[in-house]
This record gives structure tokens, C-alpha cells and sequence, in this order.
């Protein structure tokens, strides 16, 4: 493959680095190295916003609410970019808008509950996604806590309670990585998703 602009001039500086082409080991660590793509030569391609929310919206998705508290204080919000990053040890990815009321206070508590959402939680994932609806969060749902103190559905599919590890500023969001230190799990429900812009669940 023939490879033009920016995208040349990204795996020309990785060859040049040791991480493109490189063997297994070597140039690992450059990986880790934040990257500036203003730095490349050829200006990276503007790929139109839409088309991009367009295409995402095509994903379905899981449904969990991430919660947190600091002291009486709970607060958390709908998310559907939750997957796993490692099995040994425990640990999984909650990816959080900036502009969130629960953002703040899950980087000052260092402690997050990512709840999996069945199908009859439907109006829960709306409570807790709309910003007119703050008052009622917390109002309806069994919630109880586990090891960390973070607010926990009690009778979500699944609660991985966390404690919050490194961190990932990433444009409008943050990247928060679990360490889970419990997990309780009901896969007798229906699991909730989401795609294209609606909550739903699988057809029968």
C-alpha cells in the first residue's frame, strides 16, 4: 500500500523511532509517548464531524450508569464507552465528557462504580443522561455500595466497583481507568443498548 500525507509521514516517523515494522520488544517504549499529530509535515485529513457522529451512531452499544460519591454526595451519568482492558488484574476503561457534573468529582473521590443496565432500566439511563433530570437521579433504583463506597445498582446486570487509576486527557473527554476491587452480576435480564440515537434492546 502506497501510503500519501500525513498519514506517510506518521509511519515514516515510527520507522524512524523503532515502533513501525519494528521487532516484538524493540521501540517499545516510544509507544508510550504522547503524540502530537500538529507535528506532522502533511496536515492530517478534516474528516467532517458528521459523518463521523454519523458512522458512531451505527454501534450499538452497552448501557452503564458510572457513578461516584464523596461522602453523602453521590453523582453519576449515562455512558455507553465502558470495555475491558485487562482480566489479570481487573481492570476496565470508563471514558467521561469533561463537561459532566460526575466528572470532577470521580478524579477528587478516585473511587468509580461502572453499573451494566438491563432493559428495565430504561428510564434510569434517561435520568441520568439528561441534565434536566439531576433531581431525580438517585430517587428510583435499588442502590446499595460494595468495597469503595461508590453508589451500585443493585440489581444491574453487572457493578465493577473501582477504584480510579491513570488517567487520559483525550479533547472533550477523560479516559479513567478502573482497578476493580468487586464485581456482582445478575445475567438472568435482558441487557439495555443503545444505537442510532435510541435505547433498545435485542430483537427476539
Amino acid at each position: 500500500m502506497a501510503w500519501t500525507g500525513a498519514a506517510a509521514d506518521f509511519i515514516m516517523r515510527g520507522r524512524r523511532l523503532g515502533t513501525v515494522g519494528a521487532a516484538p520488544g524493540e521501540g517499545f517504549m516510544s509507544l508510550l509517548d504522547d503524540f502530537d499529530f500538529d507535528s506532522l509535515a502533511a496536515p492530517v485529513v478534516a474528516v467532517d464531524s458528521g459523518d463521523f457522529r454519523e458512522g458512531m451512531r451505527q454501534l450499538a452499544a452497552g448501557v452503564t450508569i458510572v457513578t461516584t460519591s464523596i461522602g453523602e454526595q453521590r453523582t453519576g451519568l449515562t455512558a455507553t464507552a465502558v470495555c475491558s482492558l485487562s482480566a489479570d488484574p481487573p481492570l476496565l476503561l470508563a471514558c467521561v465528557n469533561r463537561e459532566a457534573g460526575a466528572h470532577d468529582p470521580t478524579l477528587q473521590s478516585r473511587v468509580f462504580c461502572v453499573n451494566v443496565l438491563g432493559a428495565q432500566h430504561l428510564d434510569l439511563a434517561a435520568q441520568f443522561s439528561s441534565s434536566s433530570r439531576v433531581p431525580e437521579r438517585f430517587t428510583t433504583g435499588d442502590w446499595g455500595t460494595l468495597a469503595t463506597g461508590a453508589p451500585v445498582l443493585m440489581d444491574a446486570l453487572a457493578s465493577f466497583d473501582c477504584l480510579l487509576g491513570q488517567t487520559l486527557r483525550a479533547e472533550t473527554h477523560t479516559v479513567l481507568t478502573g482497578r476493580v476491587q468487586a464485581v456482582r452480576t445478575d445475567a438472568a435480564q435482558e441487557p439495555l443498548l443503545y444505537s442510532r440515537g435510541a435505547f433498545g434492546t435485542f430483537a427476539a
